[in-house]
């Protein structure tokens, strides 16, 4: 991540979105802790959604008052519970049928698909990574934790400044690929691409709020905030309530 970002992050009266600050708890996690790392933890709570992916609560309580300490929530994506769910299955599968043996009954019940996904879905790769200075492509990659969709494309999407010709927007599986035309890109220049909402996931819809992509032709990236005062050459004194 460039650390433009950081800059702008400790600029005085800085806005970030919630996806900036995502980023910037993702690369300091990720600069802080270069290898996996492993946490023990009880789990609890877990909740298999419809989509797939396998919500739960990670706690740590106290050794002498069982309170809990830590607390934290994870998720375990569709792919890697496929996984460990088919591992486990011969040794659910032994189990039940040692019980049958040994009660000669058995009950069955039926599955619930667990509470209705309101998450929107998670971006897990960018190509070139946000805040990328000197860009000399012609395509972004965008790749997410779920299948994807767009909406309200005309309406959402947006640069700034405007290019000369508006990008292309294709969705491919859990990628979405921002093709910039010919010919679009001025020098030396800092290009913000708005989504706003118009990704959302392919199942519930749930959109993915205030997504942007920042990149500079030049070599450095433009913080794109001003400040300053209007003041009266009269009475040498600020004015309030003024428009610029």
């Amino acid at each position: 991540m460039n650390n433009s970002i950081f800059e702008i992050a400790s600029t005085p009266d800085a806005s970030l979105t919630l996806f900036d600050l995502q980023r910037i708890v993702r690369a300091t996690l990720e600069e802080r802790f270069s290898a996996p790392v492993w946490i023990s933890a009880e789990i609890s709570e877990v909740k298999l959604n419809r989509s797939g992916h396998c919500y739960l609560n990670l706690v740590e309580k106290g050794a002498t008052d069982g309170a809990p300490r830590a607390e934290a929530r994870a998720v375990i994506w569709r792919s890697a519970y496929n996984n460990i769910a088919s591992r486990w299955l011969s040794v659910a599968v032994g189990l039940m049928f040692a019980g049958a043996f040994f009660s000669r009954c058995a009950s069955i019940g039926s599955l619930e698909g667990g509470p209705y996904d309101t998450l929107p879905p998670i971006i897990t790769h960018i190509s070139p990574m946000d805040y990328t200075t000197n860009f000399k492509g012609d395509k972004v990659t965008f790749m997410f934790d779920e299948y994807i969709q767009l909406k309200n494309q005309q309406k959402e999407v947006f640069t700034s400044p405007a290019m000369k010709k508006k990008p292309l927007l294709t969705i491919r599986g859990k990628s979405l690929i921002i093709e910039l035309r010919d010919d679009s890109l001025k020098p030396n220049t800092t290009y913000s691409i708005e989504l706003g909402s118009a990704l959302a996931d392919n199942n519930e819809g749930n959109p993915l709020h205030a997504m942007r992509y920042v990149f500079s032709t030049g070599d450095t990236v433009d913080s794109m905030y001003m400040s300053g005062y209007t003041a009266d050459s009269y009475k040498a004194d600020s004015v309030s309530k003024s428009f610029i």
